[in-house]
């Protein structure tokens, strides 16, 4: 009895979901068209084949993609500008196209429904498990003023959808910001370290594991300024391997 209430049950919530799909079309966040294939729900398939995914190679300091390329060298030209303390980084995406509009709905607008197509697009890297492996997941924090006003942390929200992929992974906030920093949108390149520098503490109530690698979350890499800043923070707080994370790289 069980199976069969339980097929009945699937095929109502199916019914439910074509009828909530005709009341209300879901839209592509991309162009705004129909999304017409079961694959994913806000993502049409032309707006996706416009999509970059990041798993050739690319530079193993920041995880920039090197275009049309098999092999490169270990850092691009901005990390050996940059410097970074931390010791490796990926990202999925580039940010351009559907990439860059996925940024803007989770930073700006809330983008919780996007969660399943996310949890799709990162499935699909494989190797993503072991990167992350048994790490400690730290989002980007938002100024206390910030997050109010936006009521969501997007890298946190991120974070909890990676460490899904890899068993042992675990989201901590272990990192506050100090200070209300000016948005690094706003800033020149050569600007945007100087912005955040000393702006990352460690949490008061965490208790730091050095067994564990630290991995520093957030939606997009830019110039790398935030997320190296925060590795910072937390290598001066006992941390002793330090990776970056993000959705894309700009």
């Amino acid at each position: 009895m069980g199976s069969i209430a339980g097929k009945w049950k699937a095929r109502v919530l199916e019914a439910a979901g074509a009828v909530v799909d005709l009341v209300f079309p879901r839209h592509c966040v991309g162009c705004g068209g129909a999304v017409e294939d079961d694959v994913y729900a806000f993502m049409c398939a032309p707006c996706r084949a416009d999509l970059y995914f990041i798993d050739g190679a690319y530079c193993r300091a920041c995880g920039y993609p090197y275009l049309g390329m098999t092999a490169a060298d270990r850092v691009c030209p901005n990390c050996r500008e940059l410097r970074p303390v931390f010791e490796r980084g990926r990202a999925l995406l580039l940010h351009r196209g559907l990439g860059g509009r996925l940024v803007v709905e989770l930073k700006y607008y809330k983008g919780l429904f996007l969660r399943n197509d996310l949890v799709r697009l990162i499935g699909r890297f494989g190797d993503l498990e072991v990167y992350i492996g048994d790490a400690v997941l730290v989002p980007v924090p938002l100024h206390p003023r910030k997050e109010r006003e936006r009521g969501f942390n997007q890298s946190r929200f991120l974070a909890g959808l990676f460490a899904a992929v890899a068993d042992g992974a675990m989201v901590e906030d272990a990192l506050v910001r100090t200070r209300d920093t000016d948005s690094q949108t706003r800033l020149r390149r050569e600007e945007r370290a100087g912005n955040v520098k000393n702006a990352f503490a460690i949490a008061p109530s965490v208790t730091i594991r050095s067994d564990k690698t630290y991995i520093v979350v957030d939606d997009v890499y830019t110039t790398g300024a935030t997320l190296n800043a925060c590795a910072v923070a937390l290598l001066k707080g006992g941390v002793r391997a330090v990776r970056v994370l993000s959705l894309a790289h700009g």
